[in-house]
């Protein structure tokens, strides 16, 4: 598989944080079973995306969760993993794990 699934998705992430976000560390499983111009977007290609990070508030988690799920190429399922509020030096943040997936397509 060539490289165009991984930038993708990379891109994703990086175009839905925020300056209210920060990324603590990503890891990325994307296959593709296809080497043809729009592999990324093929029935056989599949990815998962774990992300931990920390954000200001809830508020701000649920934005970040929306603007992966609705601006992204190839699109992504997002699910909440984890969520707790830790104190810092200056206040509290949300740290946060997610999970970024192909969605299904099964249809109507």
């Amino acid at each position: 598989m060539d490289d165009r699934l991984l930038l993708a998705l990379l891109r994703n992430i990086a175009e839905g944080f925020s300056a209210n976000d920060c990324l603590e560390d990503i890891q990325v499983d994307a296959r593709g079973t296809t080497r043809a111009p729009a592999a990324e977007n093929s029935a056989g290609d599949a990815y998962s995306v774990k992300i931990s990070g920390i954000t200001t508030n809830s508020t701000t988690l649920a934005e970040l969760m929306t603007r992966l799920t609705q601006r992204s190429n190839p699109p992504m399922n997002v699910v909440l993993q984890s969520s707790r509020r830790d104190a810092l030096l200056d206040g509290q943040v949300m740290r946060f794990q997610i999970v970024c997936e192909k969605p299904d397509n099964k249809g109507t």
